[in-house]
């Protein structure tokens, strides 16, 4: 039977007593019964690895159990018999405590994220309908006006037509991504010059109100999702543009 010879305060403290309430118990007095019984198989494996480390279950005088985190090496004697055990404890309580926050945690952005991806799809469904119209009444519009439409008024109509062809395949993409992200998003070769025109355009009234201009040449082609690079250039022109300066970003 493996007895308590020796204990520190920190080990009484981390139990619920004092040193004198563990001194001569046995060891499987501050163990569940599970963890004892693992306790008598402890001898022959510290024989083979010289060192074990593992987790087990203690109980405090007041019955509480917490878990533990165990290190143990034997004292031998001249022929290398084990004379008694040198073991530290650790409680894991806070770690496992802060291990289960991470993990409820991780379940809130799972579900988070997932509604979302939801909410994404829907949105992008729902949105093609009015952006369909929009186009159709501007080339009504321009139909209809003919000869009456300045050439200033004919290229604004082809700026809305154009824009809104291009929120639709912005949307699309969206779409798809909120379908299938992360690792399983599917990845296409993306011009990245014409992404940023793309997000010029959209991003084309902001620009002006701020008198910005941007500049970009001999942008690769990269393995990528269309509508998640088109969504990095976005944030990054209109972050510049929103936090400068008094000068015009440029």
């Amino acid at each position: 039977t493996k007895v308590l010879v020796a204990v520190n305060p920190a080990y009484a403290a981390m139990h619920g007593g004092a040193v004198d309430d563990f001194v001569g118990l046995p060891a499987t007095s501050v163990l569940t019964p599970a963890s004892g019984r693992r306790l008598y198989a402890l001898g022959e494996q510290l024989d083979e690895s010289g060192f074990l480390s593992y987790e087990s279950e203690h109980v405090r005088i007041d019955g509480s159990c917490f878990p533990a985190g165990i290190e143990i090496m034997a004292a031998r004697d001249d022929r290398g018999e084990q004379l008694y055990w040198l073991t530290w404890v650790d409680d894991l309580t806070a770690r496992r405590h802060a291990e289960e926050r991470a993990a409820r945690h991780a379940d809130d952005m799972a579900r988070s994220n997932a509604e979302l991806d939801r909410f994404a799809g829907v949105i992008s469904h729902d949105l093609q309908s009015p952006m369909r119209v929009i186009a159709g009444c501007a080339r009504i519009l321009e139909r209809r006006a003919r000869d009456r439409l300045a050439p200033d008024e004919r290229e604004l109509v082809d700026h809305i037509v154009g824009g809104v062809h291009r929120m639709t395949a912005l949307l699309d993409g969206i779409r798809e991504w909120s379908r299938a992200r992360g690792d399983d998003a599917p990845l296409t070769d993306v011009d990245t010059g014409v992404a940023v025109e793309h997000v010029l355009s959209l991003l084309e009234a902001d620009l002006d109100a701020a008198g910005a201009t941007v500049e970009f040449d001999g942008l690769p082609v990269l393995r990528a999702h269309p509508a998640a690079l088109m969504q990095l250039f976005q944030n990054l022109i209109a972050n510049a543009v929103k936090f400068r300066g008094e000068a015009p970003p440029a």
